[in-house]
C-alpha cells in the first residue's frame, strides 16, 4: 500500500525478511474446515499521523491483501477459527479499495455476522509480516543488529506499516488504524569528515549504515527513517552517534533529550535534524564583499512606536558557525562583511515580530536567507518543535528589498502546526525575492476576518517566481492564503501536494504558472 501519492522513494533497500511471495489462489485445508467467501472494502481513515500526506491517508496498491482472522483462547490454547485472506479487486490508486476472497472456517464453529474479527493489510512491499500456510503467524520489526531502514517515509509506511483494527465479520467495510511508529532523519554532516558510507547509531536500539547524498559544497546529508514497533520505549538521554564507515571513529551528535524515559506511540512520526557543522537554524548569507547590516532587536519592554509586546527574551548571532554567541540589545550593526560569510541567528521567543514593527536585519547588499526558521522562536529545542503560535513571523521581513532565498540553502518553515497569522505579510514587498521558503505545513490556520496563516505573505514580491507548498487543507481565499501571491512574477513554478486543490489566482496559484507535484 502506497503511503504518500508525492513522495517516491529514492533508494530501494533490499530486506532480508521472511514473508509469503506474490500471493497465488489460496490451498484450502485438507480437512476440518470450510470454505467462506467474503467481501468487503477498507480505508486508512482521515487522521492517520504517520505521514505527510497532504488528506493524511492512503492510497491502495496491486497486491495488498486483508488477512482476517477469529482466534478463541481454549482452557490457554489459542485455537484458530477463521482465517484467510482477501486480494484487492478495485480501489488501486485510491484511499478506499475493496477486497474480495476465501477465508476458512472451522467445521465446528458457527460463524455468524457478529462473530469479532482481527483485520491486518499486508502491502505489496511489506517486510515485517510473517505468513505461513495463508496465516499471519508473526510481526516483526527490524531489531537492534538489523541494518536496514528506509529512505523517506513513503518508503517506511510501504514496508514497514501495521495497518490493523477489530470489527465484526458481518461488517461491510474496515476502517485501518496505523500501529507503527517512526523516526525520520536528517544528518547534515561535513563532507570532508564523511566522505562516503557512515555509521550511524541510536543509543543501543539501532545500528545502521547510509550513503550520504550531496547537498552542497562541503556539506552532505543522511537522510533515512526507522520503523519501531508502538510501545518501543528509548532513554530519557539517548545518543546519536556517526562514524566514517565501519572502523571509523564514533561522533556523538545532539543526544535526544527528555525529562523522563518516553515510548513511541503508534500512528506517529518524530522528526530528529543534527548537523556536525553544529548550526542548521536561521542564517543570512552574505554575497557580496562589503556588506553591511543592522540586526534589530525589540525586547520585551515596548519601545517607541512599538507598543506591542515582542515576548523575546533574548536575541544572539553567530559568526562561526553557532561555535560562539553574541548577545544584542536593541540594534547591532555588522558591517564590512566579506561574501561567503554567514550570520547565524538564534533566540528565546513565543512571537519574534507580531504586527510588523520591525523587519529582522536591514542590508545594503543583496543577502541570501535559508536554515530552519525555528531558531528564532527556541534555541534550546529548536530542532524538536513542530508548532508555531500566532503572529509567530508575521511580517519578519516586510519591505526587505535585498534578500533572496537559494535553491542551495533553501529556507525551511518546518513547523506542521500553525497558529493564526504566523506568516502573514511575512515577506511582503521583498521586491529581491525569487524563490518562497519551503512549507512544510499541510493544513493553513484560519480566523476570523484577515487572519489566515498565509494571507498576503508573499504579496508585492515582483521577481517571486518558484514556489513549493504541501499544504492541502484551509486554502483559499477564505481560508489561509488569502491574496498570498498578489502582484508577484507573471509566470512561475508551483510545486504542490498530488490532493491540493487550489484556485488559479492571487489566493491560490497564480493563473500563468507551471503546475507541478510534489515527489519528496
Amino acid at each position: 500500500m502506497k503511503a504518500l501519492r508525492y513522495i517516491t522513494a529514492l533508494l530501494l533497500i533490499a530486506l532480508s525478511c521472511s514473508r509469503e511471495p506474490a500471493p497465488g489462489p489460496q490451498t484450502p485445508p485438507q480437512y476440518g474446515f470450510v470454505t467462506v467467501h467474503h467481501a468487503a472494502s477498507a480505508t486508512g481513515g482521515p487522521l492517520l499521523r504517520s505521514t505527510v500526506n497532504g488528506s493524511n491517508q492512503y492510497v491502495f496498491e496491486a497486491g495488498d491483501r486483508l488477512f482476517v482472522s477469529h482466534v478463541e483462547d481454549n482452557g490457554g490454547q489459542l485455537d484458530t477459527l477463521l482465517y484467510g485472506y482477501m486480494t484487492i479487486i478495485s480501489g488501486i490508486g485510491s484511499t478506499v479499495a475493496s477486497f474480495e476472497g476465501d477465508l476458512y472456517c472451522s467445521e465446528t464453529f458457527s460463524l455468524v455476522p457478529s462473530t469479532p474479527v482481527d483485520i491486518t493489510l499486508v502491502s505489496s512491499a511489506d517486510a515485517i509480516h510473517r505468513v505461513k500456510n495463508g496465516k499471519l503467524v508473526s510481526t516483526d520489526y527490524p531489531g537492534a543488529e538489523d541494518d536496514v531502514f528506509a529512505s523517506d517515509l513513503a518508503d517506511a509506511v510501504r514496508k514497514y506499516s501495521h495497518f490493523t483494527c477489530s470489527s465484526t465479520f458481518g461488517a461491510a467495510s474496515y476502517v485501518l488504524s496505523q500501529q507503527t511508529a517512526f523516526m525520520q532523519f536528517a544528518l547534515t554532516l561535513d563532507a570532508s569528515e564523511y566522505p562516503s558510507d557512515v555509521v550511524v547509531k541510536l543509543g543501543t536500539a539501532r545500528s545502521i549504515t547510509v550513503t550520504p547524498e550531496v547537498i552542497a559544497p562541503g556539506a552532505v546529508k543522511a537522510k533515512f527513517t526507522l520503523p519501531f514497533a508502538a510501545g518501543t520505549e528509548l532513554g530519557g538521554t539517548t545518543a546519536i552517534t556517526v562514524q566514517n564507515g565501519a572502523a571509523g571513529t564514533p561522533a556523538a551528535l545532539e543526544s535526544i533529550e527528555k525529562a523522563a524515559d518516553f515510548t513511541l506511540e503508534a500512528n506517529k512520526y518524530y522528526n530528529v535534524r543534527r548537523s556536525t557543522f553544529g548550526w542548521d537554524g536561521f542564517a543570512i548569507f552574505i554575497n557580496e564583499d562589503g556588506t553591511n547590516i543592522t540586526l534589530k532587536y525589540y525586547s520585551d519592554m515596548p519601545k517607541t512606536n512599538d507598543t506591542q509586546n515582542r515576548n523575546i527574551t533574548w536575541v544572539e548571532y553567530s559568526l562561526d558557525n553557532g561555535a560562539s554567541w553574541t548577545k544584542i540589545d536593541d540594534e547591532q550593526p555588522l558591517n564590512s562583511l566579506q561574501a561567503g560569510n554567514k550570520v547565524c541567528l538564534r533566540s528565546k521567543a513565543t512571537v519574534y515580530n507580531a504586527y510588523g514593527c520591525a523587519t529582522l536585519f536591514t542590508t545594503n547588499k543583496l543577502c541570501y536567507i535559508g536554515g530552519d526558521m525555528m531558531s528564532l522562536l527556541c534555541e534550546d529545542d529548536w530542532t524538536r518543535r513542530t508548532s508555531v503560535g500566532v503572529d509567530a513571523f508575521n511580517s519578519l521581513f516586510q519591505g526587505n528589498k535585498n534578500i533572496d532565498i537559494s535553491e542551495d540553502n533553501p529556507l525551511i518553515l518546518s513547523a506542521t502546526t500553525l497558529g493564526n497569522k504566523c506568516y502573514k505579510n511575512m515577506f511582503n514587498g521583498c521586491t529581491a525575492l525569487t524563490r518562497a521558503p519551503i512549507i512544510m505545513a499541510t493544513t493553513m490556520a484560519t480566523g476570523a476576518g484577515n487572519q489566515g496563516s498565509c494571507n498576503q505573505m508573499f504579496k508585492g514580491c515582483t521577481k517571486l517566481s518558484y514556489v513549493k507548498c504541501l499544504a492541502t487543507t484551509n486554502i483559499g481565499s477564505s481560508k489561509g492564503t488569502l491574496d498570498w501571491l498578489s502582484n508577484v512574477s507573471a509566470t512561475g513554478t508551483f510545486v504542490k501536494a498530488p490532493t491540493a486543490s487550489w484556485s488559479n489566482d492571487a489566493s491560490g496559484i497564480p493563473s500563468g504558472w507551471t503546475v507541478e507535484t510534489a515527489t519528496e
